[in-house]
């Protein structure tokens, strides 16, 4: 494993080699490594959508308070191409790409291009992180082993199916639901001794009468 980086943060990368069964492989040949992101990633597009979003409702709302102000030096003429473009505004904070509008006032008109080449710009970023949010959800729910990420609160922001199928828990609620299953007490033993550092740490699960299972659990804050 090694520590990468995305930006300003940092993230896990995890190696292994990988085996090939169809087909023959001669020892000289070099080895096949299979390296898989964890979950910082998953997080850092979620925290420029977010970022994204966030800027789009501040150029939205500074539109549409200059538009305000512009409306009450405007003739009569020009209030309703005006409220035209603020229902506009709300479209494209919604998620459209453009206001759809063409009106006939030059003035009117070069600030329907301005807005136009402002939420096209914006409509793309955010179709860019999407795609790369749904690759990066991809990959970390075809891992072998369950991967969950949490929230500041302990909650559930993310989890893959294998998680779900070891520990039965959904996105929204806290880990501290594991404390009412018995099956689970090495696990929640393991959580309570996690805070704030790495820790990994192997772990027997099961019932002590010939169907123990060994799990390996990591610990990475991030």
């Amino acid at each position: 494993s090694r520590t990468s980086r995305v930006g300003n943060l940092s993230y896990l990368e995890i190696y292994a080699p990988l085996v090939m069964e169809e087909r023959s492989v001669a020892s000289s040949a070099a080895p096949l490594i299979l390296s898989t992101p964890l979950l910082a990633q998953e997080q850092e597009i979620t925290a420029q959508l977010e970022k994204l979003a966030q800027q789009s409702l501040l150029v939205t709302a500074s539109i549409f308070l200059l538009l305000l102000a512009a409306g009450a030096s405007l003739a009569k003429s020009f209030t309703r191409p005006l409220m035209e473009i603020v229902e506009g505004t709300d479209r494209i904070a919604g998620g459209a790409s453009a206001l759809g509008l063409h009106p006939r006032e030059p003035e009117l008109l070069s600030l329907v291009q301005a807005i136009d080449d402002m939420a096209s710009r914006i409509a793309a970023g955010r179709q860019e992180l999407l795609r790369e949010k749904r690759v990066v959800e991809e990959v970390v729910d075809n891992i072998a082993a369950g991967v969950i990420s949490l929230n500041a609160d302990g909650r559930v922001l993310m989890r893959n199916r294998v998680a779900a199928q070891l520990l039965g828990i959904e996105i929204g609620e806290s880990l501290s639901s594991l404390n009412d299953r018995a099956d689970l007490e090495p696990v929640t033993q393991f959580l309570a001794k996690a805070q704030g550092e790495s820790l990994q740490e192997t772990v027997r699960r099961g019932s002590g009468e010939g169907d123990e299972k060994e799990w390996s659990l990591v610990w990475v804050p991030v």
